[in-house]
Parts: structure tokens; sequence; C-alpha cells
């Protein structure tokens, strides 16, 4: 069972106010992400960015524990490939980054 609501989560930001928010796919508003905390400038974008990638990286990280505890086996070998391109598609979520890279 999860303890969050289940993603994926996106950043959008409100033309009216400029806010960013982070939603689910079913527009439900999980939170807004502050531009500027007592005079000091936050890259809120970045920060939208991390926080609507949280559901992927939680998945990302439990498989990567899977294969790395259990020996993630397609054929009596590691699928090492399944492993690396669900972390390298949980950090292009998180950082607007080719996950090819």
């Amino acid at each position: 069972m999860n303890d969050h609501t289940p993603g994926p989560w996106h950043s959008m930001r409100y033309t009216d106010t400029g806010t960013l928010a982070v939603s689910t796919d079913m527009g439900h508003h999980l939170a807004e992400v502050v531009r500027d905390h007592y005079g000091t400038a936050l890259p809120d974008a970045a920060n939208a960015r991390l926080i609507a990638a949280a559901p992927g990286m939680l998945a990302a990280l439990k498989l990567a524990l899977f294969g790395v505890t259990r020996d993630y086996e397609v054929n009596g070998e590691i699928d090492r490939h399944a492993i690396t391109g669900v972390l390298r598609a949980a950090i292009a979520t998180a950082t607007q980054e080719d996950a090819n890279r």
C-alpha cells in the first residue's frame, strides 16, 4: 500500500499567478512551490520538477535495490538495462535532462 498519492506527478505554472504547482494526472493539486522566501530567490522550477519526480524516483530506487539485493535476473543474467533505464528516466524527470545520457 502506498502512503502517498500515486504518480505520475507533474509541475505546472499557473498563468494567472505565476505560481508553480505539483499536480497528478487527474489534476489533483498536491503542492505549491514558492519562488521567493523572505527576499531570497529560490529555483522554483527546479524544485517543482524534483518534487514531481518523487514517485518515479521512489520506484527507481525500489527496482535498483531489488536488482542489487536479489539479482534482478532475466534468462539467468542481471537485467542492468532495465534497472539503468528506470534510474535514468527518474533522473531525467527530476532534472529535465536527456534520459539517454
